[in-house]
Parts: C-alpha cells; sequence; structure tokens
C-alpha cells in the first residue's frame, strides 16, 4: 500500500507507484493537502477535499524532521554538496532517510543537484537522475565522478594547468561570456577576460572527466565572483555594477576569479576522500533531459522508490536564479 508522508504539513507520497519527497517550507496554498486537513477554501475545494480523502487513510506526519533536513541547509557543510549553492534542494539526510521506504533502483525526476540518487549510488543501489536543468546535472555529474574513481592527483594537475592558463593570452570571441538581458555587467572587465581563458583552456581538454570537473569548478565560483547575489528566483546587484538601479547592495570584497577557482579547485581535492566514503559505490545515471521525455524511456516495474522535489508549475522560474551558470 502507498504511504503519504507530511513533511512540516507539506504532503510527500510512497510507495511502489508514485513516492515523493517534497521540500519543506514549500507554499501548500493549491496543494490537496495541508497537514492532516483538507484545504476547503477556494474555486478547486471540492477537487482537493475528494483527493484528500482518498488518500488520508495513508497520510503520516513526521514530527523529526525540521527544516534543515528537508531544506539545502544541512547541505552547505557536506563534502561536494557544499561547492555549489543550489537551495532548491533537500538534504542528503533526508535522501538517506527515504531509502529505507522500499528495495530496489532508485529515480528521481526531477534531480536538481542530484541529493538522492547521490545518496542511492553510494548506499550501493542503482540510481537514475533526470534533470532539465544544465545546471544541475553538470554539479550532478561531477559530484558522482568525484566519488567514483576520479585521480585526485591528476585533477590537482589539471586545475593547476587551468589556473596557470588564465595568465596566458586573451582567448578567442567565442569564448567570451554569453550574456543575456539580464546578465549584462555582472562581472568585471577583468573577470570577464579570466573566465574567456578558461573556458579556451577547458575547449582544448581531451580528458572528458577533468573537464566535468573543472567545468563544474568554474561554473560553482560564477556569482561568488560577480556583481550578482541570488535572492529568492531574483538576482540582487552591487551598486559597483555600472547599471542604473533602484535599490542596490554592497556585496564587499568580490574575489578575482583565479583565486576563487583555485580555491573550488581546493576543496574539491580535500572533499575527494569523504565523497568516496559517501558516494563511492555505484555511479548514478545522471540525464540531462526534460522528464516528459526521459520518463516513458524507463522500462516498466524498473524503479522501486522515488524520491523527489517536483517544481513549483508556473510559479518559479529557475532560469531567472541561475541566469549567469546558465549562460
Amino acid at each position: 500500500m502507498q504511504q503519504l508522508l507530511s513533511i512540516n504539513e507539506t504532503p510527500v507520497v510512497h510507495g511502489d507507484e508514485s513516492q515523493r519527497i517534497q521540500r519543506s517550507g514549500a507554499q501548500t496554498n493549491g496543494h490537496p493537502f495541508r497537514g492532516e486537513r483538507p484545504l476547503t477554501a477556494g474555486a478547486g475545494a471540492p477537487a482537493r477535499a475528494s483527493l484528500h480523502q482518498r488518500f488520508a487513510s495513508r497520510l503520516v506526519v513526521r514530527h523529526d524532521f525540521n527544516r534543515s533536513l528537508v531544506s539545502y541547509q544541512a547541505n552547505k557543510a557536506q563534502p561536494g554538496l557544499r561547492g555549489f549553492k543550489y537551495k532548491e534542494g533537500f538534504s542528503a539526510a533526508l535522501a538517506r532517510d527515504a531509502l529505507r521506504l522500499a528495495e530496489g533502483p532508485v529515480l528521481d525526476p526531477f534531480a536538481g543537484l542530484g541529493t538522492s540518487v547521490l545518496v542511492a549510488g553510494g548506499c550501493g543501489r542503482d540510481a537514475t537522475g533526470i534533470e532539465i536543468m544544465a545546471v544541475g546535472a553538470r554539479a550532478a555529474e561531477a559530484i558522482a565522478l568525484m566519488g567514483n574513481g576520479v585521480d585526485v592527483d591528476a585533477l590537482r594537475r589539471a586545475g593547476t594547468r587551468l589556473l596557470k592558463a588564465l595568465n596566458g593570452a586573451d582567448a578567442r570571441a567565442e569564448h567570451r561570456f554569453r550574456h543575456v538581458r539580464i546578465t549584462e555587467l555582472a562581472f568585471p572587465p577583468e573577470t570577464e577576460d579570466a573566465i574567456a581563458k578558461a573556458r579556451a583552456h577547458l575547449a582544448r581538454m581531451r580528458d572528458g572527466q577533468l573537464r566535468t570537473l573543472l567545468d563544474f569548478a568554474c561554473m560553482s565560483v560564477l556569482e561568488e565572483v560577480s556583481y550578482t547575489r541570488k535572492d529568492g528566483q531574483y538576482l540582487r546587484w552591487d551598486q559597483r555594477c555600472g547599471r542604473s538601479l533602484r535599490g542596490a547592495m554592497h556585496k564587499g570584497a568580490i574575489p578575482s576569479f583565479p583565486d576563487a577557482l583555485a580555491r573550488r579547485i581546493g576543496q574539491m581535492t580535500q572533499d575527494a576522500a569523504a565523497l568516496r566514503r559517501d558516494y563511492g559505490g555505484r555511479q548514478p545515471r545522471i540525464v540531462h533531459g526534460s522528464v516528459l521525455t526521459e520518463l516513458p524511456k524507463l522500462e516498466d516495474a524498473s524503479v522501486g522508490l522515488t524520491v523527489t522535489s517536483p517544481p513549483y508549475a508556473n510559479r518559479y522560474d529557475y532560469t531567472r536564479t541561475y541566469a549567469l551558470e546558465l549562460a
């Protein structure tokens, strides 16, 4: 029998057909459940009440869940996961807790940073993550590689060569940062130049795994070296950016791209042993694509447990939040 698990009065479905772990703190307006009470207001109330009645006997409230567990907060100190601020994710501890609900291969159709499938792989289970945004897929691939056999010394040497290339000749125009309107003037000129040189160097690399890791390292520091800061689904801008702004903030000292990149590469090599311990075992399959086209490709009865955090339909534009990383 399926069961409904409520995280901080936000519903979660798990079982052999439809299991999902949903973020704590998610807005429940318009959602079929709010704790153990059906929503009775609004035009959709009858349908919501009917859906609540259908699943009420399978609803479980977990009072031991807290905001840190069901959000990204607990990942800030986790090796690998701490390397990129992906605030829409949930904690590795929550994914580990969910794995006890059912045996068999694990699926996350909205994988994000890949937390659930990384944890599943580390527990020796087959896992597949589907993610439409390149930001999440790239991060998940990099963390999975770090946990499953990448030569750390080779990464360190490749990182040194990349940092050296930042002092080389200017890159061609094709490697310049591809701005869209909402990212224009995001970086100081010298940072723009360094990013272009890094992209040119990565394009010449032959080792695909090392290129994936260093590409992730570059992507993960873009916000840090920019005049922007993520704030909800928008970017806040530093007053030094040169834009005409109604309101602005001051980020304080903005590191150079080479300095920020060197720290990130150093962090990745430091995390390597812990990543092999936590996520080594079975490397998850990360699929960059839409769940609408990729999910039908899975074989019937090939998934034992689904752990996911579905997006808010038409309510959150992730491409604005991660505009720098997606450019």
